[in-house]
């Protein structure tokens, strides 16, 4: 709930943030002149819609390629050809090593495409997309086709504030629930001591003058895998039902003998469920013409959640009791019990998240004081989860004689999941 604002009439803006706007397409009357993330309970939410923000959109941008999201926030490639080693950026294999299947065999269907490719075939294209944004994307041509087809278009949401402010106890909040970038076009942009800018989304914040306290990426854990359920018990086995004699000559024979009937084997128990993987924005643009500081950035945790237990086997049915003989007929052994259930597999723990890609663009001498994790402190936030347990098998049935079936096997313990790409940080010297 925000406190209601008086509009404040628009001011020309300075010629070098112009050019930024022209650049976003943002006209003058678009630009809000000055917010305070103090005048909102619990902070200002800019997201996609008015529905998970509490400004209006200066302007909404349908992004149709990598190379026009390149144009708007990242790295030139005239750079890389200049002086800018790319020594920072991980590129994938190349295309043709990756044997990916074309588009033109898929019939120009997306889904298809997608359906056909492996998990590491979709992880080196997203691999290629962030490395296409901030490298130099003639390494990475091959896979344009592949980027835009899979993640683009994409929608861009612009807020453009000439003074942003953000107060002690009211984080700015950026969050866009269908992961899609945020931009913030701002002139100024000043945080209290001990204030937040909290990250949810890819996000890209581009400020002429910027005093910084602390940028937080928040993310999730995957959630726990649920556990499985056990197997029912098998049916007990029919008893032995003797019959009666109905004639002695020339031999006994007898009418209505039934046969005792081996216990049914227990259920299977089922699988456990895979966690949930991490969770947190893949990558993150800052261009700051001037940037005051040190500022800290902080990861939260992205782990991946552990894997569900596998279900218990079923124990298996008893067999059916046996019968002694009465007069001349025969007499009807006991069946055998039901084999028991195998135990189900334990489910496979969740992949941390692929960590944020943090490039800061500098127009100063020397590059911003900025406080980033260590690496023995990413290390934890981006685990994999625990794998799950196996599910035990079920007992074996047992038959009215001691004849027993089959003990189930044990299920198999769900596996690892993988350590999440840590987060990377690029500091890119921009001097007009």
């Amino acid at each position: 709930m925000s406190s209601v604002m008086k509009p404040e009439p628009v001011v020309p803006v300075d010629s070098t943030y112009q050019v930024t706007l022209d650049r976003y397409g943002i006209a003058a009357h678009q630009v809000t002149p000055k917010i305070d993330t103090g005048d909102y309970q619990e902070g200002l939410h800019l997201g996609h819609t008015l529905a998970h923000s509490d400004l209006t959109p200066s302007v909404v941008k349908t992004v149709f390629s990598i190379r026009e999201l390149k144009q708007l926030g990242g790295i030139a490639d005239q750079r890389f050809q200049q002086d800018l080693s790319d020594d920072f950026v991980e590129y994938p294999p190349s295309f043709k090593q990756m044997a990916m299947p074309s588009l033109a065999e898929c019939d120009f269907d997306i889904c298809l495409l997608k359906s056909k490719m492996t998990p590491q075939q979709l992880a080196c294209t997203k691999l290629a997309y962030v490395a296409f944004i901030k490298g130099n994307s003639h390494k990475v041509v091959e896979y344009e086709t592949h980027i835009n087809a899979i993640h683009f278009p994409i929608t861009a949401t612009i807020y453009a504030i000439r003074h942003l402010h953000v107060s002690h106890g009211a984080p700015l909040h950026v969050n866009n629930p269908e992961n899609q970038p945020v931009c913030i076009v701002s002139e100024q942009l000043t945080m209290d001591h001990d204030s937040q800018i909290r990250l949810h989304s890819p996000t890209v914040i581009e400020v002429r003058q910027s005093y910084i306290e602390q940028l937080v990426f928040a993310a999730k854990d995957g959630s726990q895998g649920a556990n499985a359920h056990s197997g029912q018990p098998g049916m007990n086995g029919q008893n032995a039902i003797q019959g009666e004699m109905i004639d002695q000559s020339p031999y006994p024979l007898c009418q209505g003998q039934v046969h005792a009937t081996d216990g049914m084997p227990g259920r299977h128990g089922s699988h456990g469920v895979v966690g949930g993987d991490g969770r947190i924005a893949d990558f993150c643009l800052l261009k700051f013409e001037q940037v005051n500081g040190p500022f800290s950035v902080i990861f939260e945790s992205a782990c991946g959640g552990g894997g569900g237990d596998g279900g218990a086997g079923g124990i298996g049915g008893a067999g059916g009791r046996g019968c002694d003989a009465q007069g001349v007929c025969d007499s009807l052994p006991a069946a055998k019990g039901g084999s028991g259930g195998h135990g189900g597999d334990g489910g496979n723990g969740g992949c941390g998240a692929r960590g944020t890609d943090l490039i800061l663009f500098y127009g100063t001498p020397q590059p911003p004081h900025l406080q980033f994790p260590a690496l023995d402190r990413l290390l934890p936030l981006f685990q994999g989860g625990k794998a799950g347990c196996f599910g035990h098998g079920g007992l074996d049935g047992k038959g009215a004689s001691d004849f027993e079936g089959g003990q189930g096997s044990v299920g198999r313990e769900g596996g690892l999941g993988l350590v999440g790409k840590l987060p990377s940080l690029t500091l890119v010297q921009v001097m007009e």
